[in-house]
């Protein structure tokens, strides 16, 4: 097999295609090989990656499989992820309220949802993706989010939204309620924006494609939606044309990862 590294400057979202002849490794460096080589290693790691294919449903794992056969180059331009932080990221505000009235000795104000830290991590890392925050919460609140997340992450949000960037939208149960708007805030491509929230409300009309469902957290321990939602995302959305084709079947691949699986 014959290898060769160059050590070259890339932005930070920058791909290189060429019929997976040149992969970028990291950041850094890039790696140029004779596809007619390794013929072992390469099935060896087909079989590894079909494995993992098993973990999604039919539907995605067959649209991956055809992408990976396409000789079309990708689309990879950044995806925005637009995350809610209550019910999503971290426990939601009732459960706060509850053991702040119940007295009970906290040393942290808001308790993250179980693997927050490395989902935040690898999305980044990864470079597909652009990270922004949009919590329906006062600034002061949303700012405390942020402050505690991207500790655990080591990560930096993009950008950084609050209720006074939603639309109010009372109704009889919640005269509270606002809805968010991605157009309105400047996320222009609907095709390259995900919101992922655990309030299927939260979308604005006309948006509603771009709307990722995330089942709610209600501070189990053994939730593990934030490990399955890493493997849809960095496995699914990288090199697609519109986001809003996949939003759906993601969401329903949550569904039963509340709890903890013996799978994983």
């Amino acid at each position: 097999m014959i290898m060769i590294l160059a050590r070259v400057s890339l932005p930070r979202h920058s791909r290189i295609h060429t019929s997976n002849r040149i992969y970028i490794r990291d950041r850094r460096w890039l790696s140029i090989h004779d596809p007619g080589s390794s013929v072992s290693k390469r099935k060896r790691a087909r079989g590894s990656e079909a494995k993992r294919l098993q973990l999604l449903p039919k539907s995605l794992e067959d649209d991956l499989i055809q992408r990976e056969k396409s000789f079309l180059p990708p689309n990879c331009d950044p995806i925005w992820l637009v995350f809610d932080v209550n019910g999503t990221l971290a426990s939601k505000t009732k459960a706060r309220k509850l053991r702040e009235k119940q007295n009970v000795n906290q040393r942290l104000w808001l308790r993250p949802r179980p693997y927050v830290g490395p989902l935040l991590q690898q999305l980044d890392e990864s470079g597909h993706f652009r990270l922004a925050l949009w919590s329906s919460a006062r600034p002061s609140n949303v700012q405390k989010s942020v402050n505690l997340l991207e500790l655990l992450s080591n990560v930096k949000f993009e950008r950084v939204l609050s209720r006074e960037h939603s639309i109010p939208a009372p109704t009889p149960e919640n005269k509270y309620a606002t809805v968010k708007h991605l157009q309105g805030q400047g996320f222009d491509d609907l095709s390259r924006v995900v919101l992922i929230d655990d309030e299927k409300s939260k979308a604005y009309v006309g948006e509603e494609a771009n709307h990722l469902y995330v089942p709610p957290w209600e501070e189990n321990n053994d939730d593990r939606v934030l490990v399955r939602l890493t493997e849809a995302l960095l496995r699914v959305l990288p090199g697609v044309e519109d986001v809003r084709e996949y939003t759906k079947e993601i969401s329903e691949a949550l569904k039963g990862f509340e709890r903890s699986d013996d799978d994983w």
